[in-house]
């Protein structure tokens, strides 16, 4: 390989060019300025807006909750509204069997079930219990866990927790 030089000369930049670099600079100034006026007007148009609510709030006592809020929580109450509670609840007490203790119940509404825990004095019971939550009109009725109270007697009092759907059009 031969010896190689490289020229370190200055060479400068043409009058247009460093104009043309000046004015391009001056103008991302002036947006970047512009915008931070513009963010600091709404910023303080809010700040306003919300010492309002909040006065507002402080004198009629209620809780005032964000709009956006209030519409995300619509079609949720819309549909527990037009659920048949009665009959529900209808299926869940009636066939109560000898034995069987409901610990809670947690409606799911967006996806049509139901969440039922409770304890049984066998598994006998909780199975049945089972069949006859599905004859009364709740339908995938699934046993999805079950543990024994007393670890010593595997066929003694158990708890377990099933999931039902009440609505066969729900998502």
């Amino acid at each position: 390989m031969g010896i190689q030089h490289v020229n370190f000369a200055r060479r400068g930049i043409s009058f247009g060019g460093g104009v043309a670099i000046l004015c391009a600079g001056a103008l991302c100034a002036a947006w970047a300025l512009k915008a931070w006026d513009n963010a600091d007007h709404q910023t303080s148009q809010l700040t306003t807006e919300m010492a309002a609510l909040r006065a507002a709030q402080q004198q009629d006592g209620s809780r005032l909750e964000p709009a956006a809020h209030l519409v995300a929580r619509y079609p949720e109450a819309s549909r527990a509204l037009q659920i048949d509670w009665q009959r529900i609840f209808t299926a869940l007490e009636a066939p109560l069997p000898e034995g069987i203790r409901l610990e809670s119940v947690a409606p799911d509404v967006a996806a049509g079930t139901i969440r039922i825990a409770g304890q049984a004095d066998t598994m006998a019971g909780a199975s049945d219990y089972l069949a006859r939550l599905t004859m009364a009109g709740l339908s995938q009725v699934r046993l999805v866990s079950h543990q024994a109270l007393d670890p010593a007697a595997p066929s003694g009092p158990i708890r377990f927790a099933l999931v039902a759907r009440w609505n066969e059009h729900a998502r």
